[in-house]
């Protein structure tokens, strides 16, 4: 991790700074809000022809390679994300 702030504000980014990396956290609101946003984004995905067409063609094509693995996750996958 680094910091970069200027002269005027640095006590203040240090103060913040310093509490991110001894107390890291998410709020239980902001993880539920970002997980409902990306699970209805999978289910409009697969729900989509083109879109289904895409992921299969995207996991023969990708077959054991990292790039097979859908960057937001699957849907049983995100689900199971809670604090």
């Amino acid at each position: 991790m680094s910091l970069t702030s200027t002269a005027e504000k640095f006590s203040r980014s240090w103060g913040v700074f310093t509490d991110l990396v001894k107390d890291p956290s998410f709020a239980a609101a902001d993880v539920d809000r970002i997980r409902s946003v990306i699970l209805a984004g999978l289910r409009n995905e697969s729900a989509s022809p083109d879109s289904s067409l895409g992921l299969v063609e995207e996991s023969v094509v990708y077959a054991g390679h990292p790039y097979a693995n859908r960057p937001l996750g699957t849907i049983e996958n995100v689900s199971k994300i809670y604090t």
